[in-house]
C-alpha cells in the first residue's frame, strides 16, 4: 500500500473508532483534510491515494467489499460534495471517481456485488496500465 496509515485510520472509522483528526463515525472529509495537511500534499492526491490503496486491497482479498463501498460513498465522495472537484471528464475521469463510481456501481446489482465492483475495478486497472500490486508512477494519476 502506498499509504497505510490512512487506511488504517479509515478502518478504525469503519469500526467505530476515532480518527487521527479526532473525528468518529463518517469522516471521509475530515480524514482527506488530515491527511493532505500532515502530508502537504492536495486532497486530489490524498483522494487518488485512498481509491489506489482501497481497491488494490480489495483486489487482493486483503479489504472487503463493505469496507470498500464505504470508503467510497464516505471518504471518495467527497471529492465532489467537499473539495469541490470535478471527478474529470467522461472520456479522462480521476483515478479517485472511477474507483467510486466501481464501488457505486455495484451497489446497484441484487447478488455478487463484490464481483461487479472486482471486474469493474480491474478494467480501471487494465485502461490505465497500472500494476495491481505497486505504487504507480504519478504520471499515471494524472
Amino acid at each position: 500500500m502506498k499509504r497505510p496509515e490512512i487506511i488504517a485510520d479509515l478502518q478504525k472509522l469503519y469500526n467505530g473508532g476515532v480518527s487521527v483528526s479526532g473525528w468518529a463515525g463518517d469522516a471521509g472529509e475530515e480524514t482527506v483534510r488530515h491527511f493532505s495537511k500532515k502530508m502537504n500534499i492536495a486532497e486530489e492526491v490524498v483522494l487518488n491515494d485512498i481509491a489506489l490503496d482501497t481497491a488494490r486491497g480489495f483486489l487482493a482479498g486483503e479489504l472487503t467489499w463493505e469496507f470498500g463501498d464505504w470508503v467510497a460513498n464516505k471518504c471518495l465522495f467527497s471529492g465532489i460534495t467537499n473539495f469541490g472537484l470535478s471527478g474529470g471528464t467522461v472520456d479522462a475521469p480521476e483515478l479517485w471517481w472511477e474507483v467510486y463510481l466501481a464501488f457505486d456501481h455495484s451497489e446497484t446489482v441484487s447478488e455478487n456485488t463484490a464481483e461487479v465492483a472486482r471486474d469493474e475495478l480491474l478494467e480501471v486497472f487494465s485502461s490505465r496500465g497500472l500494476d495491481l500490486t505497486q505504487s504507480p508512477h504519478p504520471s499515471h494519476l494524472a
